[in-house]
């Protein structure tokens, strides 16, 4: 008979395992999904195709495919309900992310610039393998290079799921699915440690999933959020393997890899970090047969990667000379990155300039021609409330992690240093292998190039709470709880501002929707307004560029004295929110830069 003191315990357990499993199963349903949506679409294009409604059908009943699969896993009892129930949070996602994409404008500068240009090229039957846009199609000289030589991932969702609809917005949903998987892989990894509640699990796998850098381009075209999600899945993955070596998990590892190429460039350099780290812990640990299984998922998944990306690593090369066109290679534009670092920086090495971003008030300056020196800061310390506004924007350069996350880092080092030996080994090795994943990258200050530094303190709080000693529990519970305040101001600060920011924004399409005439637009670089503007329900002609008719921030002006209207679209660096002043005696409607 079992004994009345294990029976809760049983309890626990038996709820630990199913909330892992439906975890594991919404995660995969969602993973499957953009890896199926991308992996047909590379198949389209080298099939001399375009981009067309095929991908996501494909990617839906992928993922369809594989809830039963993933929840029949080791326990065939009660599997339909899990399955239900995984059905019902997959369908509640994607209904969520839908609706907040359709609602939210993207109006950040790169969006608007060559993201969403992307996906209207894609959608609109461009074949990226057959050859690159050309000054006809896209007659920007700053957007035609980010178009044709970028890894486009992202993109290639986005446009799978605008050629179902008629707004370009819906493409965004894909950035709130991925966090909702990343959030899910960490819980099941978490889930695998008896020594952390489920409840602190859930608490310490959204705190992982809402990385800043996440949150401030959910509504935007940017991929860094994409990237971020998906390191963190390919986190989670590569612990269960190592915890349990499930071949299932190397499998999941193998799919993350090859999206995290296809997302971004940099990811070619952080994922072999994260493999080659998993392989070296499995090695250490005489576990040679896991350790082959993970080299082959890792080569795996870069083949797969490759072959999704073919364009533009294979047509950077052959075109341009180099796979990291437009930023390498004999045909590069030279890129100076010195202009976009605040202007301490550029005397600092890059440690220097990781320590003094993760240090320093967030900011977002931009005067005079350059960004504004960083400013130290104690961990912890409430800086003036106005610098919150900083995380509306996607690209926060200094402090882009946060306002607490320097403070929660201090704690973290604490906690681990009241660590038990074999927890903080563990942890120390985690972060080594996080930080040598940033420190490759020249410009690792910034927060949306490496955003899996974010995972540091969290990784030493988990060790911390695994370990036995109640001063290391509660160390890792004050920083748990700076985590989630650092959270929750990022995600208020972003939200209060799209609020404003989509408010003015609907009124001025409405303004202009009742113009009696077309309305002549000259678009500049960002043509990708056009779709807005079409949308919307504007009348518009575009003409040729004609100079700025206004200065200030990004602006639409109506023009004195035409026969109808004639419009400016631009974009301009700054931090400035408000309206330039309307022309005397005419109305003016303003576009507000991200």
């Amino acid at each position: 008979m079992q004994d009345q003191g294990d029976q809760p315990q049983s309890r626990d357990r038996l709820r630990r395992c199913a909330l892992g499993r439906v975890s594991l199963a919404v995660c995969a349903a969602i993973l499957v999904f953009y890896f199926s949506v991308l992996l047909s679409s590379a198949v389209l294009f080298a099939l001399r195709l375009g981009l067309n409604r095929i991908p996501l059908i494909v990617g839906l009943v992928s993922a369809l495919g594989i809830l039963p699969l993933v929840c029949r896993l080791d326990d065939g009892t009660r599997w339909f309900r899990r399955t239900v129930l995984s059905l019902l949070i997959l369908v509640a996602i994607c209904a969520g992310s839908a609706i907040m994409s359709l609602l939210v404008y993207d109006q950040t500068y790169d969006g608007q610039l060559y993201h969403q240009e992307t996906v209207i090229q894609l959608a609109r039957g461009w074949n990226p393998l057959r050859g690159d846009l050309d000054v006809r199609a896209v007659p920007s000289d700053e957007a035609r290079p980010h178009i044709n030589g970028l890894a486009r991932g992202a993109e290639v969702a986005a446009a799978a799921v605008y050629v179902w609809s008629d707004s370009i917005e819906l493409g965004k949903l894909c950035n709130a699915m991925l966090i909702a998987a990343a959030f899910f892989a960490a819980l099941a990894a978490l889930l695998s440690f008896e020594a952390i509640s489920i409840a602190r699990a859930i608490l310490i796998s959204l705190i992982l999933a809402l990385n800043p850098v996440s949150i401030c381009q959910t509504f935007s075209f940017y991929v860094d959020g994409q990237l971020a999600a998906l390191l963190l899945c390919l986190s989670a993955f590569l612990a269960l393997f190592i915890r349990t070596g499930q071949r299932r998990y190397a499998t999941m590892a193998m799919m993350t890899v090859a999206m995290l190429l296809s997302v971004k460039s940099t990811a070619a350099a952080f994922a072999p970090i994260y493999v080659a780290a998993a392989l070296l812990w499995l090695m250490c640990q005489r576990q040679r047969g896991r350790a082959l299984d993970a080299l082959l998922a890792g080569v795996a998944g870069a083949v797969i990667g490759i072959f999704i990306s073919l364009s533009p690593y294979m047509t950077n090369t052959l075109r341009h000379g180099h796979p990291l066109y437009p930023f390498r290679g004999p045909q590069s534009f030279g890129y100076d990155w010195r202009r976009t670092r605040p202007a301490d920086f550029n005397e600092m090495n890059r440690f220097e300039r990781l320590f003094r971003s993760i240090a320093s008030m967030p900011d977002d300056d931009y005067a005079g021609g350059h960004f504004a020196p960083s400013r130290l800061t104690a961990p912890m310390f409430f800086w003036p409330p106005r610098r919150l506004g900083w995380f509306a924007y996607p690209d926060v350069r200094v402090g882009g992690f946060g306002p607490f996350f320097s403070g929660a880092l201090v704690l973290g080092v604490v906690a681990i240093a009241l660590t038990r030996r074999r927890e903080a080994v563990a942890a120390v090795a985690l972060v080594v292998a996080v930080l040598l994943s940033v420190v490759i990258h020249p410009e690792c200050w910034w927060a949306r190039f490496c955003p899996q530094l974010y995972a540091m303190p969290t990784v030493l709080v988990i060790a911390a709470t695994i370990s036995p000693s109640k001063a290391a529990g509660r160390a890792a519970l004050a920083a748990t709880v700076v985590l989630w305040l650092n959270a929750l101001f990022v995600a208020g600060s972003y939200i209060v501002a799209q609020v404003h920011w989509n408010g003015a924004l609907r009124r001025q399409l409405a303004e202009l929707r009742g113009s009696p005439r077309p309305i002549l637009i000259d678009f500049s670089d960002f043509r990708s307004h056009r779709v807005r503007l079409s949308e919307a329900g504007v009348k518009f002609l575009e003409v040729p560029p004609a100079g700025a008719l206004v200065s200030g921030p990004i602006c639409m002006s109506f023009g004195a004295g035409c026969l109808s209207p004639t419009i400016r679209v631009g974009c301009s660096i700054g931090p400035r929110l408000a309206p330039a002043e309307p022309l005397r005696g005419s109305p003016r409607a303003v576009f507000y830069r991200q």
